[in-house]
C-alpha cells in the first residue's frame, strides 16, 4: 500500500525565476498562444541592423575564415601534385 501512496502523492510544481540572464527576451512566452506573431515578438522588429553593421560583420567572418581556407587548399594542390608526379612517371 505505501507504494501507491507514493505513487499517488502530486510531484511539487517547479517555479521559475527571471533572474535577467537571458539573451532574448522571454516575457512573451507566458502569454496567449493565439496572439498574432506581430505583437509577441514587437521588440525583435525594433533593432534593425544596419547595411555597415551587416556589412562588417560578413567582412569578419571573411576574413576570420581565409587563412583555414588557404591552408585546406594548399594542402589540396600539394596532395593533387603529388598524385600527378606519381601516375605521370608510373604509367
Amino acid at each position: 500500500m505505501s507504494k501507491e501512496n507514493e505513487k499517488k502523492q502530486k510531484k511539487e510544481k517547479i517555479v521559475y525565476v527571471d533572474d535577467g540572464s537571458t539573451v532574448v527576451d522571454m516575457s512573451a512566452l507566458g502569454t496567449d498562444r493565439k496572439a498574432p506573431r506581430n505583437t509577441m515578438y514587437s521588440s525583435a522588429k525594433k533593432t534593425k541592423a544596419r547595411w555597415r553593421e551587416i556589412l562588417g560583420t560578413y567582412l569578419e567572418s571573411m576574413r576570420m575564415m581565409l587563412i583555414p581556407m588557404l591552408i585546406v587548399m594548399g594542402l589540396i594542390t600539394v596532395v593533387f601534385g603529388v598524385l600527378w608526379l606519381i601516375f605521370t612517371f608510373l604509367v
